[in-house]
């Protein structure tokens, strides 16, 4: 059997992340917080998807995230909790690929990027 590994793997993020999406139903701001509360997440092979809920809840309790982001805190930790461990880690590469990207700065890339998880 001959097949293109990377395209396939590609492939399988998106699908993994559009399914996330659908699950956890983000709005803007919730993603936004997300990016914020994770800006610096370290992504390794043998812990990927268990981040996500640890450093969105510490954002929120410690740093008042839910605040700065006009979002229900306690709501967002719930539907992260709730998220399937793959599911989370497609979420998690998503983070890495915004903080990681060289358009950092350009507001059509965090648009286009936010596009891949808030549901319109």
């Amino acid at each position: 059997m001959i097949y293109n590994r990377p395209e396939i793997i590609e492939r399988l993020y998106l699908v993994s992340l559009r399914a996330a999406a659908k699950r956890l139903a983000l709005s803007e701001r919730e993603a936004k917080l997300v990016l914020d509360a994770c800006n610096g997440l370290w992504l390794t092979g043998d812990l990927m998807g268990q981040h996500l809920r640890a450093e969105v809840h510490d954002a929120i309790d410690l740093n008042r995230l839910d605040e700065k982001w006009a979002v229900d805190g306690r709501s967002l930790v719930s539907r992260l909790r709730d998220l399937p461990l793959p599911l989370t880690a497609a979420v998690e590469i998503w983070i890495a690929d915004f903080w990681s990207s060289e358009k950092l700065n350009d507001e059509t890339w965090e648009r286009d990027h936010l596009a891949l998880v808030v549901q319109s």
